[in-house]
């Protein structure tokens, strides 16, 4: 796991407490906070309140080849290249189509959540445009793969959209968009 802890590194995960440094998003921790008082206000005005994760996950055979591989040094920074442009990409795009009230965070590597003060019919209406812009720039993020030596690593596109639940836990609402 040396080796891919080594590229996940170079993914730039690190924010200020207020802002992921690579996107502009809020940090896990500010959206965390964010969430909870979101959660205290749909309790209070009996206000719907839906979360969408989206994110890419990386295969259990392509963690391995990595591991296992004698990929070079300059493979595994064009590897966090190609992925670092798009986690960019696609966090400017999906924050282009969000609303001002929207609110975007990267909690991993290659995980985002989008919280929205609406319900779960208008969450899936936005959770199906995210998709749109997720598919494209993963057609460009394995174009890109395909190209180099690295076309043996196998994405797949996550998304999970969850309205809140009365009386649910910020933790209960997180497990649910499985945040």
């Amino acid at each position: 796991m040396a080796r891919l802890n080594e590229i996940y590194q170079g993914l730039e995960f690190n924010n200020d407490g207020e802002l992921d440094l690579a996107t502009g998003t809020i940090a896990p921790i500010k959206f965390y906070e964010l969430m909870q008082r979101e959660i205290d206000y749909s309790k209070r005005a009996k206000a719907p309140l839906t979360v969408i994760s989206t994110g890419v996950a990386i295969s259990e055979s392509s963690i391995y080849w990595v591991e296992k591989s004698d990929i070079s040094i300059e493979e595994s920074e064009l590897l966090i290249s190609i992925l670092l442009d798009f986690i960019i990409n696609t966090s400017f795009k999906i924050t282009g189509t969000l609303r001002s009230s929207d609110s975007m965070a990267r909690l991993g590597v290659l995980t985002f959540a989008i919280l929205i003060r609406d319900d779960l019919k208008s969450g899936e209406i936005l959770s199906s445009r995210i998709n749109t812009v997720m598919e494209y720039e993963f057609n460009v993020l394995t174009s890109e793969l395909q190209k180099s030596t690295l076309k043996g690593i196998n994405l797949e596109i996550i998304t999970c959209t969850s309205s809140y639940k009365d009386n649910w836990t910020l933790s209960e609402f997180l497990n649910s968009a499985s945040l």
